[in-house]
């Protein structure tokens, strides 16, 4: 019995870091394992509680989704911000690169690019249906992934904002001394 009990836990973790690493599943192995925890080592006769709470459950299912639409359209809006803001930078570009003729043709030509590529266009949730329905189902750890991922980011560009200035003497040293020979 040691032995399986070890083989559950283990499952169990795998489980946990699948789901940590946002897989369908990785919540197929969790879900899955915290039944076979509750039967085989807790001794709960698993499908009489379901029966039994299947209200409690109910309730726990509305309240699991309906935060998990809440995340995805908070989720949704910060990738249109993001495309957004990759929408701006690439017009600023075009716009610097392109010869400068009056500001109404210069927006024209930038429409005629912008919508002449099908890489670019207005995000359209029916373009991401999976993207958001992992947002649904999946939200506890698509949320850990964004503090942490975020936090992570934040921490890595002020070390590099920093350091910054270190680079340019390391690269300034170097090629000083290049342009001496």
């Amino acid at each position: 019995m040691a032995w399986f009990e070890i083989g559950i836990w283990a499952v169990f973790s795998v489980g946990i870091i699948a789901t940590l690493c946002d897989t369908y599943l990785g919540y197929l192995i969790f879900l899955t394992s915290l039944v076979a925890i509750g039967k085989w080592i807790l001794n709960v006769d698993v499908w009489e509680w379901f029966k039994s709470e299947y209200l409690l459950l109910i309730w726990y299912a509305i309240s699991y989704f309906a935060l998990g639409f809440s995340w995805s359209v908070f989720k949704w809006y910060l990738f249109v911000k993001k495309e957004f803001k990759l929408c701006a930078k690439e017009k600023k570009e075009f716009l610097m690169t392109t010869p400068k003729t009056s500001i109404e043709d210069d927006e024209k030509n930038w429409q005629r690019y912008y919508h002449g590529r099908s890489a670019h266009h207005l995000p359209n949730p029916k373009d991401n249906k999976e993207e958001i329905i992992g947002w649904i189902v999946r939200w506890p750890s698509s949320m850990i992934h964004y503090i942490v991922g975020d936090l992570i980011s934040w921490v890595g560009n002020k070390v590099y904002e920093l350091s910054g200035k270190i680079y340019n003497k390391i690269s300034e040293k170097i090629y000083s001394e290049i342009e001496k020979e």
